[in-house]
């Protein structure tokens, strides 16, 4: 009798494998079982057959009801699903087709988990329905009171999702070019989270959350979204789409594009986010914009991105420029492709420089590392036509930068850091010219009293021949400083400022202040509002950063939808 109940079970699990897919004749091992000391055995397989398994402490079989009773740490392997259920007890209603597991349930699939009090998998459906699950998508905790699973989607309510991650920060920003030291905040602290905040300073709930997984980005949208801070109930917003790639080093969202820079003036307008093929996205912008003279104008800005390439065009009557700026990776994150027209940009560690129009392939990467010190090397080759003139030819530049890893002397962990950085540079010119610089200098950081921040590098330099390029010269002379401070005037109000200074005025425009950027941030220790503003190149920003990584912080939601199109 023993053995026939042995031989049942095996075939009745062959029938629960052959429901989630009836198109394979599926194969089947029972694990050894503790109490029952069964051996193990297996259906003969077909052609494509499954192998699952099915181990536990106890197995029994009830033959009044027709059920299957799997006790002590009992799981189900299904092979081609790539899908474990394990719990402290699953029962198998061989009459309705229906799995019951109970007690520490956990289901695993493709590398996910879900965890859960209680679960219901009717294996005609291919469903689930989970008690009180909680699982981590998308490197967030999502809990709530009951899942529904189908092989590509997952259906939650009432729940929460939730940050764990202490360092992951979520920036937002309304300008179509931000400048540094903006995007992170102005410095290294950035945001924190005080060991005396117990709870966040903002909430944020939703009535529905839609998120679309494809291979190389995420879509997510909301619906009826409601943003308080403390007591006070800052937006209602109807609808909220956002697109990430997929580690989330990239966010496009629909906030509106506004700021003001020269190329463009004054500019305002709300933005619409579509999806474009191959797991990319477009954001869509029209621009009323304004100038000095209060002329109104009109344009348009457009922005796409996919996994590995980001490209933004605007244009404005009132500025009347067409301004290109984008950039496209090439052999791993290292070495890209960066173009632009009337647009800043980057030059190394020269900042950022606007020729009329620019395309060249930069390599930038940590070269070596070596007795505390790291050597960093930017490489890039390509052509250029200066601003305000017709001149272009091709450029092909070096850079390097060897720092010391660790401080050379530090007094009081950081309450005062010193480093010395060496940079140079070699340029060669499709006309003949040729362009030579090495500067060298401590650089100073400090921390005062947990409310000033300064860093200030001093640079003496040496240098041969110049650039044909009135865009590309060297414009921070021989000597120069390079200071960059924040004060946090309480837990609300943070100011910073970053210069570069050419003490000696012997630059080829006799400037003394070569880079000038002020900012402001206002609000709490895990929301900040930032804006501020750029002399030298004409540019605000405004934008805020919200720290996700709390561990209490998260999105509030009533339904939650989960679709797998990868």
């Amino acid at each position: 009798m023993h053995n026939l109940k042995l031989l049942s079970c095996i075939i009745i699990l062959g029938v629960i494998c052959s429901a989630l897919n009836p198109a394979y004749a599926l194969g089947l091992k029972l694990g050894k079982s503790k109490k029952s000391n069964t051996n193990t055995n297996q259906v003969a397989a077909k052609k494509n057959a499954v192998t699952v398994d099915l181990k536990s402490d106890k197995l029994e079989y009830f033959q009044d009801k027709n059920l299957f009773v799997a006790s002590g740490n009992a799981r189900i392997y299904l092979k081609d699903k790539d899908t474990s259920l394990k719990a402290g007890k699953i029962t198998y209603n061989q009459e309705k087709n229906v799995l019951i597991a109970e007690d520490k349930v956990k289901i695993i699939k493709n590398g996910n988990i879900i965890h859960g009090n209680y679960a219901k998998v009717d294996l005609n459906k291919e469903s689930a329905l989970i008690d009180h699950p909680n699982t981590v998508i998308l490197k967030v905790k999502i809990s709530a009171e009951k899942a529904d699973i189908y092989p590509k989607k997952l259906e939650l309510s009432n729940g929460k999702i939730l940050v764990n991650n202490e360092d992951l920060k979520l920036t937002l920003s309304s300008n179509i070019y931000i400048p540094e030291p903006l995007t992170n905040l102005g410095t290294e602290k950035g945001l924190s989270k005080s060991e005396n905040q117990e709870v966040p300073s903002y909430k944020i709930s939703a009535k529905e959350v839609n998120i679309t997984c494809y291979a190389n980005k995420n879509e997510i949208s909301l619906k009826r979204t409601k943003f308080k801070f403390g007591k006070f109930n800052i937006a209602t917003v109807p609808s909220l789409k956002l697109s990430t790639d997929r580690d989330f080093n990239r966010i496009e969202t629909m906030l509106p594009v506004v700021g003001r820079t020269r190329e463009l003036g004054g500019y305002i307008g709300p933005s619409y986010v579509f999806s474009t093929p191959f797991d990319s996205t477009l954001k869509v912008a029209p621009l009323l914009g304004f100038a000095g003279d209060d002329a109104i104008g009109f344009g348009g800005y457009a922005r796409f991105m996919n996994s590995g390439n980001q490209t933004e065009v605007a244009y404005t009557t009132s500025g009347d420029n067409l301004v290109v700026e984008g950039e496209q990776d090439l052999w791993g994150k290292n070495t890209k492709i960066l173009y632009g027209s009337n647009a800043y940009i980057d030059n190394g560690f020269f900042g950022r420089k606007k020729p009329k129009y620019i395309a060249e392939i930069v390599d930038d990467r940590l070269l070596a590392s070596a007795v505390n010190f790291n050597l960093f090397l930017r490489s890039s080759a390509g052509y250029a036509q200066d601003y305000d003139r017709s001149f272009g030819t091709a450029r092909f530049q070096m850079q390097s930068t060897l720092i010391n890893d660790k401080p050379i002397f530090r007094i009081k962990d950081d309450l005062l850091e010193f480093r010395l950085v060496t940079q140079g540079q070699i340029a060669a010119y499709g006309n003949g010219d040729t362009f030579g610089l090495v500067r060298v200098g401590p650089n100073f950081r400090s921390n005062l009293a947990e409310r000033l921040r300064l860093s200030t590098t001093y640079f003496q330099a040496a240098t041969y021949g110049d650039s044909p390029f009135w865009f590309d010269r060297y414009n921070q002379g021989k000597s120069s400083v390079i200071i960059r401070e924040e004060l946090d005037l309480n837990k609300s109000f943070s100011f910073g400022h970053l210069a570069h200074f050419n003490i000696t005025e012997d630059n080829w425009e006799r400037r003394f202040a070569t880079e000038n950027q002020f900012y402001l941030k206002v609000g709490s220790e895990d929301f900040k509002f930032k804006m501020g503003y750029d002399i030298v190149r004409r540019r605000s920003i405004f934008g805020f950063d919200m720290l996700m990584g709390s561990g209490r912080t998260g999105v509030e939601f009533d339904k939650l939808n989960v679709l797998d199109k990868k």
